[in-house]
């Protein structure tokens, strides 16, 4: 029988083979490999918040020779203890899977064939947090759906909180002598500071305040009548001075200055509450007779006055005469002409009363006046001279050489950006400084070169792009640089630099301007030859991935936009705002989203109660009463919002509104957020240490909430003794009312939300009042000028003005090994703070530092034995010896120091001599060798010195007979 043949299943294999060779036909000869897209996102700065907004993101992508950028998308991420949160676009809120959103724009680039795009961000922006770390990334799709998979990456934070300049340290209140700097502290919680500004200005109205019209500013050259303020050096502690760029200003004599300040950080947020100093500069005159002349600058643009103070030796100052020479000329302000008389002297006026009634004369010679000053030429340079006179008797003279100079300086040159051109406007893809030449007409000198870099309306002030017009100032004059590298230059972005000189005379050009667009240039790398494959195995053709759906927005949505509330309120707030359809459309509904964040969960206004079990949207009402029109203005009901009782102080809310339209059209969502603050100031008092020896200073701050100011501050100080308490009424001690004293403002009234406050002097007890070692608590609270006390802050001290004492362990007169010194020390309560040692090697007198004998006296610090000075009476040692010289004699002294500062007045005291166990061994070993020479010696004398012994006679044996001889 002929077997049948299955014609389906030879159509399938056939198809298979034919799928499973098709990869070998592409193949079969050497070919390119695609590279995929390459993708550049603009700079974001490190730091973004409320006055410097991530509005947008944007980037440029560029796809391989042949193909086409189809898509950019765009991830937003950060970290939430362990877990990692992505923005979705499309629901506007933080999830923990992963998403990708698309760019909202894409249209072809300048620069070649690269695809510029844009991502909104309006909604992200109103979700972020404070301090997190954010990463963004960006990948392009091309035509073949190849991704690219490297995508681009920036990190930023979110940084809403305002910086403060915490003080103005330098010069203080008053009057001052001397000025060597204008500086003080900043703080930035919340980010990191970027710059410090401070406006000097002249108090010419003699308010604290300053006035535009009356009080000129320091420009960092000259004072000019415009409201000026400059860069300090350093932003935590900052400072101007003569040495600084700008220096400090001329100081005039009996003149009041005002110094304030304010911090801005690099998220572009800066201080609401600035800091303020007013002082007096009083030139220290010294003894004997003598003028002084307020400084008159090298070069000036304007000379309405010379003035000066002058001081008698023992009597009144008589008269004060001022010489001006211009070349060979001199000028007689009597009768307004310059005469060859080196003779001529003009006498100035007295500022106050008439000459000869005073020790100390302020003087001054102008143009009001006669004689008067004369009409300055433009390019001359004089020399001012002045003298004073006691009677008949001159002082030295002092002297000023000055160019009068009207002529403004310029920039010839803002140098060349060119890479290419493009459209006749040129085109950077680097730019890391700026240069440029400027020039100033003889005998002017420059003084500087400031540049402004603009994009449209924003403006870059050394952080982040902002609403405020700001000049930077270049390094060097008649060639400048201006450094970029921190710039955040955006792709596509048209720019302007500007720059204008200014002379040391204060003379300033008019600007010149450069325009130029930023684009980056994007270089994909060499595609790798792809080998010719082999038949074995037989490669399995594998599918492309499938891209993420990009979703498309909705044509002709409605808008709607939240009325502006203050970031932080004292009292609920109106919700209202506008809604928008698009063209031949009507708005149907507007709904509110109210949530607070309650340990972090959110809770939702329902209309009546917070919950957190729903999601909840409030409908709003039509301002005119219906929704029937294209645009509405819209507001939610007072019945409808939460009352006090149902707020809670210091929480932050967030306000959403969405509209929709006439065809279910929904619109994107608006935000807004505040912080809600209601009751008292807080207060807080300047840190005192836990035990002082002197009465300690009281002072401190106070914070009203949003929309008030501080009204007043009282501190109350009370003792206790035998378990009574004490209060101080400002004068005495009494037990019989509970006594609040009132705090002075330290500006000089209480008229601000945020006070400097402090106890006049006058007002604390003396050292005649204060018990040796009782303890003191210090409180203070602050009102408001709505009535509202806030809580009291207090801080306690133990007054102790009892000197501890100290012994130190007996050492013997004669040591042949010391490795420590040990003692104790004791201190009335409450307790030590330590003890120091002091060794004096009497050879030379020279002292024991520790590690080196030194010529001065010093003192070493001591250990406790129980590893801690913390209590009244502790044992305690030194082990950093020297090495003791054998024969030499040492004096110890030791000291105990408490808490308070107080120091032992009568140190315990030990002397030795150092004879070491080698010095013994050898006196022993040379006393044995000297003994036993002796003992030798005197045997030998005694051998040679005894007489002799008689031999004994011998006896005769028995039996025999004696002989006689």
């Amino acid at each position: 029988m002929k077997k049948r043949v299955n014609l389906s299943w030879r159509i399938v294999v056939a198809l298979l083979l034919m799928l499973a060779l098709a990869p070998l036909v592409v193949l079969s000869g050497a070919t390119q490999a695609s590279a995929p897209p390459d993708t550049d996102i603009d700079p974001i700065t490190g730091y973004v918040g409320p006055a410097a907004p991530l509005t947008a993101i944007n980037g440029t992508s560029l796809a391989d020779t042949g193909r086409t950028v189809e898509s950019v998308q765009v991830q937003i991420s950060y970290v939430e203890g362990t877990t990692t949160l992505y923005w979705d676009d499309s629901t506007s809120t933080w999830d923990d899977e992963e998403a990708w959103n698309a760019a909202d724009t894409l249209v072809t680039g300048i620069w070649g064939d690269q695809k510029d795009w844009g991502f909104d961000a309006t909604g992200l922006a109103a979700d972020l947090k404070e301090d997190e770390v954010y990463t963004v990334k960006a990948r392009a799709i091309d035509d073949l759906v190849a991704v690219d998979a490297t995508p681009a990456s920036r990190t930023f934070r979110y940084d809403k909180t305002n910086p403060q300049v915490t003080e103005i340290t330098k010069p203080a209140s008053g009057t001052v002598t001397s000025i060597t700097e204008v500086s003080g502290k900043a703080a930035d919680t919340g980010g990191v500071l970027a710059t410090v500004w401070v406006r000097i200005s002249s108090n010419v109205d003699g308010t604290e305040t300053y006035n535009a019209t009356t009080d000129p500013c320091w420009t960092g050259t000259f004072w000019n009548l415009s409201q000026v303020w400059v860069r300090a050096t350093g932003t935590t502690s900052w400072y101007i001075k003569s040495t600084t760029t700008p220096p400090l200003p001329n100081w005039t004599h009996n003149a009041t200055y005002n110094v304030t300040a304010y911090a801005v950080d690099q998220a572009g947020n800066e201080e609401t509450a600035v800091v303020n100093k007013s002082f007096t500069f009083g030139k220290d005159l010294g003894t004997g007779l003598h003028v002084y002349m307020d400084t008159i600058p090298t070069y000036v643009n304007a000379l309405g006055n010379i003035s000066g103070t002058s001081k008698a030796a023992t009597a009144n100052i008589t008269i004060v005469k001022v010489q001006i020479k211009r070349g060979p000329y001199y000028w007689n302000g009597s009768v307004e002409e310059w005469q060859l008389d080196d003779t001529l002297w003009n006498n100035a006026s007295t500022r106050v009363g008439t000459w000869d009634d005073n020790n100390i004369e302020d003087w001054v010679i102008n143009t009001s006046t006669v004689p008067k000053l004369p009409a300055w030429e433009n390019g001359k340079a004089y020399t001012v001279t002045a003298k004073a006179y006691e009677g008949l008797t001159p002082s030295a003279t002092v002297e000023a050489d000055t160019i009068y100079d009207q002529t403004p300086p310029q920039v010839t040159a803002i140098d060349s950006f060119s890479v290419t051109t493009v459209l006749g406007e040129t085109v950077f893809n680097v730019l890391t400084s700026i240069t440029g030449d400027a020039a100033d007409t003889s005998p002017g000198a420059l003084d500087s070169v400031w540049v402004k870099i603009s994009a449209g309306t924003k403006y870059w002030n050394g952080a982040v792009w902002n609403a405020t017009e700001t000049w930077l100032r270049a390094t060097g004059t008649t060639a400048w640089t201006l450094t970029t590298t921190t710039t955040a230059w955006k792709n596509g972005e048209s720019y302007n630099v500007s720059a204008r000189a200014v002379d040391q005379a204060g003379n300033a050009e008019s600007t010149i301007t450069k325009g130029f667009i930023f684009v980056v240039d994007l270089t994909l790398p060499a595609p790798t030859p792809t080998p010719t494959p082999t038949a074995t195995p037989t490669p399995t053709a594998t599918p492309p991935p499938t891209p993420t759906p990009t979703p498309t927005p909705v044509a002709g949505a409605p808008t709607v936009t939240i009325d502006d509330i203050p970031s932080e309120v004292s009292a609920v707030p109106e919700i209202t705002g506008d809604a928008e359809a698009a063209s031949e459309r009507a708005i149907e509904t507007v709904v509110v989203r109210i949530r607070r964040a309650i340990d972090t969960t959110y809770r939702y206004w329902t209309g009546s109660t917070w919950t957190s079990t729903a999601d909840t949207w409030i409908d709003a009402e039509a301002t005119d009463g219906t929704f029937d029109e294209q645009t509405e203005d819209w507001e939610i009901a007072a019945a409808d919002l939460p009352d006090e009782d149902n707020m809670t102080d210091g929480a932050t809310y967030r306000i959403e509104a969405k509209a929709q339209d006439d065809e279910a059209v929904w619109s994107s969502v608006d935000t807004e957020t505040f912080t809600y603050a209601v009751g008292g100031p807080e207060t807080t008092i300047d840190d005192i240490e836990s035990e002082v020896n002197e009465v300690p200073e009281i002072t401190g701050d106070a914070t009203a909430v949003s929309g008030r100011d501080i009204e007043t501050v009282e501190v109350r100080i009370r003792r206790t003794i035998d378990g009574t308490y004490r209060y101080w009424t400002g004068s005495t001690w009494t037990s019989t009312s509970d006594t609040w004293i009132d705090a002075e403002a330290t500006d000089g009234a209480f008229d601000e939300r945020i006070e400097d406050w402090e106890i006049a002097a006058a007002d604390l007890p003396d050292e005649d009042d204060m018990d040796d070692g009782a303890t003191y608590r210090i409180e203070a609270k602050a009102q408001d000028d709505e009535d509202e006390w806030g809580d009291e802050a207090e801080t306690t001290f133990i007054y102790d003005i009892t000197d501890p004492s100290t012994t130190i362990d007996e050492i013997e007169e004669t040591v042949t090994t010391l490795t420590s010194i040990t003692g104790t020390a004791e201190d009335p309560p409450p307790t030590l703070a330590g003890v120091e040692v002091q060794i004096q090697r009497d050879s030379d007198d020279k002292y024991w530092d520790g590690t080196a004998w030194q010529t001065s006296s010093t003192w070493n610090d001591a250990t406790a034995t129980d590893g801690t000075f913390d209590e009244d009476e502790e044992d305690w040692e030194y082990t950093d010896v020297p090495e003791w010289q054998d024969g030499v004699t040492y004096t110890v002294k030791a000291r105990a120091v408490d808490e308070a500062g107080n120091v032992d007045a009568t140190p315990a005291t030990e002397s030795f001599t150092y004879q070491g166990e080698g010095f013994a061994l050898e006196w022993w070993h040379s006393l044995l060798i000297a003994l036993g020479g002796l003992i030798v010696i005197a045997g030998i004398i005694l051998i040679l010195v005894l007489p002799k012994k008689a031999p004994t006679p011998e006896v005769p044996e028995e039996g025999y007979e004696e002989e006689e001889f």
